[in-house]
């Protein structure tokens, strides 16, 4: 019973490999092309956005306020828009179908100058945002409270055994104050420590980020030359998109005619109707040549449909005409009685209102 089910499952395998084998490659691909055109779109709005906040630092001392929010999304949706033209125009001559397509090589410098800048500043923009700069304030506020406590009552401990401008500390009080200066020293220690490890956990974050962003934009590249192979793969295997409409030239066989006719010249089956009748005769043609005539007549005969005629009587009952004609739900001679009949219908409505 095992080695049927185990024969059973190889055998369903087996027939979804030639089932996926035997499809096109526009139709196994379709989906994850429509879905790496989503993704695509949303690479591209995380690097905009990566390049806003890379912009709001660098704008800062130049702009404030709306001024630097709107200046800094106009820059990176600019840097952005000639990334974007780049690759397309990189990977469309690099897949186009009728050859290479020229391009000005100044605009292709100055494209991929402003695609770099994109780049790294997206990269930079991400890291930025890997930065937790609340967790260094609040740790720091944290320890500068608890320092600012200890160096309250130290001056609380001075005042008490001050006399006349001068200090005498002695007994308790002595060993009290260099208790807290001892606490005062470990608090600022250990307000050291905790703001370099803050610092180490932000940099390490901010390298996570920046791999994570450097990744968006191979994605984004790797993305957007998938969807250019798939455009013309499916061209080529599929002929989606017609780029040039070649004519084939029309053949004409020789068939001979008896003496004393003019010769005549039949289509080949390629371009003419009566197809496999007649190719089998030129393939195979009989003796005589006047049955050859013959049957090619009968054959456009029949492959070629006669309009059927309709023997009616108009409907309007003043003409009442006989006619022919080819339309089947036809009632009327022709317009003018059509529309005779209708208006003097449309009168006697009219007379039993009023």
């Amino acid at each position: 019973m095992r080695n049927y089910f185990a024969f059973s499952k190889s055998e369903n395998l087996e027939s979804y490999r030639k089932e996926l084998s035997n499809q096109p490659y526009y139709t196994m691909m379709r989906g994850f092309y429509f879905f790496a055109y989503a993704v695509i779109f949303a690479c591209q709005s995380v690097s905009a956005y990566s390049e806003y906040i890379y912009f709001t630092g660098f704008l800062s001392h130049l702009l404030t306020g709306v001024w630097l929010m709107v200046g800094s999304a106009s820059v990176a949706l600019v840097i952005e828009g000639f990334k974007f033209f780049l690759f397309n125009i990189l990977f469309s001559a690099l897949y186009n179908v009728q050859g290479r397509s020229q391009f000005s090589p100044i605009v292709f410098a100055f494209c991929l100058l402003v695609s770099s800048i994109s780049i790294t500043t997206s990269i930079i923009g991400g890291g930025t945002l890997g930065i937790d700069t609340a967790k260094a304030l609040s740790t720091e506020s944290k320890h500068d409270r608890a320092i600012s406590a200890l160096r309250q009552e130290i001056t609380e401990i001075q005042k008490r055994n001050t006399w006349r401008g001068n200090t005498y500390i002695q007994g308790k009080e002595k060993v009290l104050l260099h208790a807290k200066e001892d606490e005062l020293s470990k608090a600022k220690n250990l307000k050291e420590n905790n703001l370099k490890e803050v610092e180490t956990s932000n940099k390490e974050q901010e390298l996570n980020f920046r791999y994570g962003f450097a990744s968006f934009e191979i994605t984004y590249i790797l993305l957007t030359l998938f969807t250019y192979y798939y455009k013309k793969r499916s061209y080529v295997e599929e002929g989606l998109e017609v780029t040039q409409q070649v004519k084939q030239p029309k053949e004409y066989t020789h068939i001979p005619t008896p003496n004393g006719q003019p010769q005549r010249y039949v289509q080949n089956a390629t371009n003419f109707r009566i197809a496999p009748y007649v190719k089998q005769q030129v393939k195979q043609p009989p003796d005589s040549s006047a049955e050859i005539t013959e049957e090619v007549e009968q054959a456009v005969k029949q492959q070629v449909k006669q309009p059927k005629i309709f023997q009616k009587v108009c409907a309007n009952p003043d003409c009442k005409k006989d006619f022919e004609t080819n339309i089947s739900n036809q009632i009327y001679c022709d317009f003018r009685c059509q529309k005779d009949f209708n208006d003097k219908k449309l009168a006697k409505k009219t007379l039993k209102l009023f």
